[in-house]
C-alpha cells in the first residue's frame, strides 16, 4: 500500500478512524464468538474447541486467539465492559490478563461481594 499522496493531516487522521473501527471489529468479533459459543457452533462444524475454530478458520495465531476467547469470557460475565473496549481504555491484553485473574481467583474460591 503505497500512502505518499496522503498529506500529513488526512494520514493523521485516518490512522485515528483506522484504530476506532479496529476496537469496533474487535467488539463485535467478541460478540459474534460469543453466541457461536454458546450455540456450540464450533462443536457441530467439527472443531473440538473454540480455539482451534479461532486458529483453523478465523487464522488468529495461538496467542490471538487465547486472548479473545479469555477477553469474550470477560465480557461475557461483564457486559458492561463494552464500551470501555470501544474506546480503547481496555484491550485485549487487558481483558485477557483479567479474566486469567479471576479464573486464578475462583479456583482458590476467592469470591467478590
Amino acid at each position: 500500500m503505497n500512502l505518499k499522496h496522503l498529506s500529513n493531516e488526512h494520514l493523521w487522521d485516518h490512522a485515528i478512524d483506522l484504530a476506532a473501527k479496529e476496537r469496533e471489529t474487535t467488539l463485535q468479533l467478541l460478540w459474534h464468538v460469543r453466541e457461536i459459543e454458546k450455540r456450540r457452533l464450533h462443536l457441530i462444524r467439527g472443531f473440538d474447541s473454540l480455539h482451534t475454530y479461532f486458529v483453523k478458520v478465523l487464522k488468529f495465531s495461538s496467542g490471538a486467539a487465547s486472548r479473545r476467547i479469555e477477553a469474550m469470557h470477560l465480557l461475557r460475565d461483564f457486559p458492561e465492559l463494552a464500551p470501555k473496549i470501544q474506546d480503547g481504555t481496555f484491550n485485549l491484553t487487558n481483558l485477557s490478563q483479567a479474566q486469567q485473574f479471576f479464573r486464578e481467583e475462583k479456583k482458590a474460591g476467592v469470591q467478590y461481594a
